[in-house]
């Protein structure tokens, strides 16, 4: 093969790449199709402050507390189970939910995590969720822990205590965030369920903001958490204290992103290694003073360099989405939306791919209200990502967005209905042999002639 039939090669190669990244974007899963508000009334309140778990028991169940806000200046914290039924047509997937009383009042801005799960059998179902911490309705920061139980039995839900509770915090904290390492040995407590390791990272004290992370210590030997543990994280970098950030875990890794303190709001994205404590910067906008939070330079994303980042921001949402679409993406991804900067309130859409370790800005059909301090659940098994509440300066939203990620299966040839990681390391990997190949012809005819 001469050199400029190999040139043509590559040529067709990088036609081919360019082709299929403008037509599947950079991961194969990052389109919305489909964004819409509905607001089933029977089910749903003005909420703000909401904070969710993950999804639990494998059928779109989360825990949710939140500030309800029926009419301004008349609110109420509230703490329930939340079940959203998968449909096909994603404005019929809102179910009523199931509440029960608690002998222990919801808190605001408490700390919500999936701690640990049951074992289950064929009519009913548990959970354990943990919320830690928060404002109750005394004004007062919490060091309460609680210990609780989602049960279903077919189409009957419950959220109970179950008679037990952790070990209160070292000092009151509110509006942290908590996560589990999945990937860690797993404990039994008394009541049979699996215990993995729960950690709390920032949030507010009383005296100020916080950026020390404790850890639920559960002595060997013993299955009953005994206390709480400050971790002291290696390596020579560690983010700046910060509340109102938000996390999200996929595997042992912790991914957290933005915050504010006293004066400055964060762009930057950390993640956390559960395994040897080690804190790394990814990425970063740029800390934006509050003082400057109406600047345009601190939501313009037109001088932007790739690979593009989300703006500084706080009291914003992530989730985790599976990858587990039949004909895009086959890794995880994380979603971001919503927050503010102090002077502006964001209506965007992210998705950060960990595989690539890039973001994505994510253009919407329909864009929702600029909104922060709101809720992101994704669908347990499917696409769907659901925005709930939260507010603005002036409003206290009660309608719930739905997201539809699905990834619809291209006309053409069947090869692209490939997952696209599939397809890119092809096309890279046939692009590399041809470059490489250039490289040896042009060696080759050199030292011929």
């Amino acid at each position: 093969m001469n050199t400029r039939a190999v040139f043509a090669l590559v040529a067709v190669a990088c036609i081919f790449a360019h082709v299929y990244a403008a037509d599947w974007g950079m991961n194969g899963t990052l389109t919305v199709h489909k964004s819409e508000v509905f607001k089933p009334t029977s089910v749903v309140e003005p909420a703000t402050s909401v904070s969710a778990s993950r999804a639990v028991l494998g059928n779109n169940i989360w825990i949710l507390t939140y500030r309800a806000a029926a009419v301004v200046g008349n609110t109420q914290n509230r703490l329930k189970l939340w079940q959203i039924v998968m449909g096909e047509n994603p404005s019929n997937a809102i179910a009523p939910h199931s509440t029960s009383s608690l002998s222990i009042p919801p808190a605001l801005g408490c700390m919500t995590v999936l701690g640990y799960t049951a074992p289950s059998n064929a009519s009913v179902v548990f959970a354990n969720v943990m919320n830690a911490g928060g404002i109750p309705p005394n004004g007062v920061r919490s060091t309460t822990a609680i210990d609780s139980a989602v049960s279903a039995a077919g189409n009957s839900l419950s959220y109970v205590l179950d008679g037990f509770s952790f070990p209160s915090l070292p000092v009151g904290r509110s509006h942290g965030i908590a996560e589990t390492d999945l990937t860690a040995a797993l404990q039994v407590d008394h009541d049979g369920y699996a215990n993995a390791s729960v950690y709390i990272y920032g949030g507010e004290y009383d005296s100020g903001i916080t950026g020390s992370m404790l850890k639920m210590r559960t002595p060997p030997g013993l299955s009953i958490p005994t206390g709480w543990d400050e971790i002291t994280p290696l390596g020579p970098h560690q983010p700046e204290p910060r509340t109102r950030h938000a996390g999200v875990a996929i595997g042992n890794q912790w991914y957290v992103f933005g915050g504010r303190n006293e004066t400055h709001v964060f762009g930057d994205l950390w993640v956390f290694d559960f395994s040897n404590y080690n804190w790394t910067l990814l990425h970063d906008f740029g800390v934006v003073p509050m003082s400057e939070a109406a600047e345009p330079w601190t939501t313009d994303l037109s001088n932007q360099t790739l690979p593009m980042v989300p703006p500084a921001r706080f009291g914003h949402a992530m989730t985790l989405m599976k990858g587990a679409n039949l004909y895009g993406n086959s890794n995880d991804l994380i979603i971001l939306a919503a927050g503010t900067n102090n002077a502006t309130y964001f209506n965007d859409v992210w998705a950060f791919d960990p595989l690539f370790n890039a973001w994505e800005h994510i253009t919407l059909p329909t864009a929702y209200t600029p909104r922060a301090y709101g809720a992101l659940m994704a669908s347990h098994n499917e696409s769907y990502v659901w925005l709930y509440g939260g507010e603005d300066a002036n409003s206290v939203y009660d309608e719930i967005w739905t997201l539809d990620f699905t990834v619809i299966p291209p006309k053409g040839p069947s090869f692209k209905s490939l997952p696209n990681n599939i397809i890119a390391g092809v096309a890279g990997g046939i692009l590399l042999v041809l470059i490489i190949t250039v490289v040896v012809l042009k060696v080759t005819d050199r030292n011929s002639s």
